[in-house]
């Protein structure tokens, strides 16, 4: 029987000529590959060139259109056409599978475009998942349309009624649907975005753009919380004068701070947080309308 050892010997040895230096040589990308992927950036405004999706004033509204469409396909709606239900469901569930991979495929180019500095990658994590949760809501209500297509064939087979609440698909905002939970998910995915974005904001706050745009939403969002807190006051006064005899102000007031900072304020944190950051990286990027650099034009445009 033969001995291992030298066999151990000439794989160790093989192993260490193949990871020597002297026997490496340079991976030689395409010259397409090599355009795209930049180099660290001296600065931000150089470093914010590789973030190859929507911000400032074009991001703000593609994140409109973001919000209006999550919501509308919720009810069962047209985005385009919102007092008229989907019908072509076949066709609506194709564009939703390409929405996804394309938003998912130029939000994973970025993160690759933006590996010099963690934070853009958050944040392209951030819009990744956005996007992921946005195109399962329009695979889902698709499909919801199909399944009300086929109850209205079936309707007119048996000649049943089909405006009958027995004949109506389930809607994304329903508990027959659990779609509605990916929110809870974009909710993490914006936690983390935000990481990286308040990271960016604290290191270049005294940029005239970053700290007004802060300021503002700031004062916006605790200005609501301190209307939610004023209107839980008021109904308990309100309350009192009504003969409701209470002993304890005190608690409800706690109540009402604990319902304003701990469901109020972290609620339109979450939901104001994809205009923040549209408006915080174009102030950053001393772009505030948004208009992409000629490198990742064509991925910007594709992304809206």
């Amino acid at each position: 029987m033969f001995s291992s050892k030298p066999r151990c010997s000439s794989l160790l040895l093989a192993t260490f000529l193949l990871l020597s230096p002297a026997q490496a040589r340079p991976i030689h990308l395409p010259s397409w590959l090599t355009n795209i992927l930049p180099e660290k950036g001296a600065t931000l405004t150089d470093e914010i060139k590789c973030y190859s999706l929507p911000y400032g004033g074009i991001g703000f509204l593609s994140h409109v259109l973001t919000y209006w469409t999550i919501l509308v396909l919720g009810f069962g709606r047209k985005p385009y056409w919102p007092w008229s239900r989907l019908s072509a469901g076949k066709f609506d569930l194709c564009l939703s599978i390409m929405q996804l991979f394309i938003t998912v495929a130029i939000a994973a180019f970025t993160i690759a475009r933006c590996r010099s500095r963690w934070q853009f990658i958050l944040l392209a994590v951030w819009k990744l998942v956005m996007g992921m949760v946005v195109g399962a809501w329009g695979i889902s209500a698709s499909r919801n349309a199909m399944k009300a297509s086929k109850y209205e064939l079936l309707a007119k087979s048996s000649s049943v009624d089909s405006a009958g609440p027995s004949h109506k698909a389930p809607r994304i905002w329903s508990s027959e649907d659990a779609t509605w939970m990916t929110l809870f998910l974009y909710a993490a995915a914006a936690v983390v975005g935000l990481v990286g974005l308040i990271s960016l904001v604290v290191e270049n706050f005294w940029i005239p753009g970053v700290w007004k745009i802060t300021t503002v939403f700031g004062s916006l969002i605790l200005g609501t919380g301190l209307a939610f807190l004023a209107l839980w006051w008021i109904g308990d006064a309100s309350e009192e004068k009504e003969g409701v005899r209470r002993h304890r102000h005190g608690k409800a007031l706690l109540l009402g701070l604990g319902f304003s900072s701990l469901g109020v304020v972290p609620t339109l944190m979450l939901i104001l947080a994809a205009f923040y950051s549209d408006w915080v990286l174009g102030a950053l990027a001393r772009n505030l309308v948004g208009v992409p650099s000629g490198d990742n034009a064509y991925l910007y445009w594709v992304s809206n």
